[in-house]
């Protein structure tokens, strides 16, 4: 039998951090589904449901899939990054009702 020549990083990750997200994540659905339940309405809990999916799926591609010397060299930049859309919403965003 040959053995796959396919080099998949797993990195170094810490735990402590993943289970931090983690926890948030449930924690913000507990507290959708229990504003929903109020309302009769469970469109909104579903759509935050699918987001939160969504940035799991992308949380562990990165931490399996990327290689973390990579994200070193790109911290920087996701950084600047991110403080330029924070920048960009108080800038763009709109107020709905003083929120």
């Amino acid at each position: 039998m040959k053995k796959s020549n396919s080099k998949i990083f797993v990195t170094d990750y810490d735990k402590t951090i993943l289970y931090v997200f983690l926890s948030l994540i449930v924690i913000g659905l507990l507290i959708q589904l229990d504003i929903n339940s109020v309302r009769n309405s469970m469109v909104f809990f579903y759509k935050q449901f699918a987001f939160a999916l969504v940035s799991l799926v992308l949380a562990l591609f990165t931490l399996f899939y990327i290689s973390l010397d990579k994200l070193r060299r790109w911290n920087m930049v996701l950084i600047v990054l991110t403080i330029a859309l924070l920048i960009l919403v108080l800038i763009r965003g709109t107020s709905i009702k003083g929120a």
